[in-house]
């Protein structure tokens, strides 16, 4: 189980499951605040994930547990499991996107699809949109027409004019217009985090993808970092690339420096160094500082563009006065061993201990080697 107020998570035997109210760790209590069917169902997938919908007898123990005042309710959702509806809604909600994704037609259809009445149509959606809701991250509308759980207990058949579409979902409550692009890149991109946060690389790659569709150049850029690790889609390098070249395209600096990367290791695109000096130096320019310690070494080897020493210091200059550790080393190197400046010892152990203070293992080396050649009876 797992405490939704602190974190924490334990084991506990199966059949002691219903009987534990508070966390051990923290006392706040393990079940909901509110009573009602909706919030019941809610809590429950936050608790124990989507796929208690494929365990027909572990949900409708744990509802008969705690909303024992509302038989009604609970009657008609073991109907429902019953006839499979569990099974068919986690399906749907694995194998799709969030629900203001999906048009409310095309839903009703897929569970025609799946031997569903049309009875059951509003009545599965109503109750259980809160998984859909919870994959989401949407808040519900302050008016909503669709049948309320409660208020099923005593119909037979929901009208489809009562339930909200996809693209009524879509619109703004202020003004009661559609989301512009802009507005859907935003929203999306919110959602993508959140999910990426709590470990669910599937549906922040789905939301990546809606946001970078619409042209949000930070949801490009990790749509194709996604592509380009195999997290939340299999991994696919020449996609990543495309994506990369899509942000750089759109000004994303971090995305210009992913495109020197792929060229200069071949990932997704032909290797070419001099193409990833070109844009290392691209991105450099724009502030982008692992980019400023790429030019600098280039700069330093000189095996892919001539050698400047002039241009590698100045490099990593800028890198190393942008806390790059990396950067930091090298500054040292060059004022211990006099590589285009002057040597000049204490200027060296002024960086190497700038680096040190940042745990590189480099300069720590060189720090502690020319802090003893410097006081040699220590």
């Amino acid at each position: 189980m797992k405490c939704g107020n602190c974190g924490s998570e334990w084991n506990v035997p199966a059949a002691l499951v219903n009987k534990i109210d508070k966390c051990p760790f923290c006392q706040a209590s393990l079940k909901p605040a509110n009573s009602s069917i909706r919030d019941t169902l809610k809590w429950i997938v936050q608790d124990r994930g989507i796929e208690v919908f494929q365990n027909e007898t572990m949900l409708n123990a744990l509802l008969a547990d705690l909303i024992a005042e509302d038989e009604a309710g609970r009657k008609k959702i073991k109907m429902a499991l019953s006839a499979g509806a569990g099974n068919a809604f986690y399906r749907v909600v694995k194998s799709r996107e969030p629900y203001d994704m999906i048009n409310h037609n095309q839903m009703v259809h897929m569970l025609s699809d799946c031997g569903f009445q049309p009875y059951y149509y509003g009545f599965v959606l109503d109750c259980f949109e809160y998984a859909i809701g919870y994959f989401s991250v949407e808040t519900e509308p302050e008016e909503e027409e669709t049948v309320s759980v409660g208020d099923l207990s005593g119909q037979s058949d929901v009208s489809e004019q009562g339930t909200e579409t996809a693209e009524e979902n879509e619109k703004s409550k202020d003004s009661g217009t559609e989301l512009t692009p802009e507005e859907k890149a935003k929203k999306y991109y919110s959602y993508a985090v959140s999910f990426e946060q709590n470990g669910d690389y599937l549906n922040a790659f789905r939301c990546y993808s809606v946001s970078a569709e619409n042209g949000n150049t930070d949801a490009q850029l990790a749509l194709a970092n996604a592509y380009a690790c195999g997290r939340g889609v299999e991994e696919n390098l020449k996609e990543a690339f495309s994506w990369y070249s899509t942000a750089a395209e759109n000004g994303n600096v971090m995305a210009k420096y992913a495109i020197g990367h792929a060229y200069e290791f071949g990932r997704g695109v032909e290797l070419n160094k001099k193409f990833a000096f070109d844009w290392y130096f691209v991105a450099a320019k724009r502030g982008d500082v692992n980019a400023m310690y790429k030019v600098a070494m280039y700069y330093y080897v000189g095996d892919v563009i001539a050698k400047n020493l002039e241009q590698a210091y100045r490099w990593f200059w800028e890198a190393a006065n942008r806390d790059d550790s990396r950067a930091q080393n090298m500054l040292g190197i060059m004022n211990e061993y006099g590589i285009y400046v002057q040597k000049n010892d204490p200027e060296a152990i002024r960086w190497y201990e700038k680096a040190k203070n940042k745990n590189n293992t480099d300069a720590i080396k060189n720090y502690n080697r020319l802090l003893q050649q410097m006081n040699p009876m220590r």
